[in-house]
């Protein structure tokens, strides 16, 4: 995943992976699956659940993705 993230321009501390990091998006395992949620402030928000940990991977790399090309981080390649 990191390199994956790495290639889009996704800054290593824009993410956690298997625990809870204030000011990044992180992606725990749970009793009840896998949390993928924005950390800040010691609070968990836009918590969602996944059953299987391919899909919480996907919608975690989503989210950062869309959140580089809004911050310009990540651009389209012009012709």
């Amino acid at each position: 995943f990191s390199d994956l993230a790495a290639q889009a321009g996704i800054p290593a501390n824009a993410y956690a992976i298997g625990e809870d990091v204030d000011g990044a998006m992180c992606l725990v395992r749970t009793d009840e699956g896998f949390e993928v949620f924005n950390s800040l402030a010691g609070a968990r928000h836009e918590v969602r659940v996944f059953q299987d940990e391919e899909s919480a991977y996907f919608y975690l790399f989503g989210v950062l993705v869309a959140e580089a090309v809004r911050t310009g981080v990540l651009a389209p390649r012009q012709p």
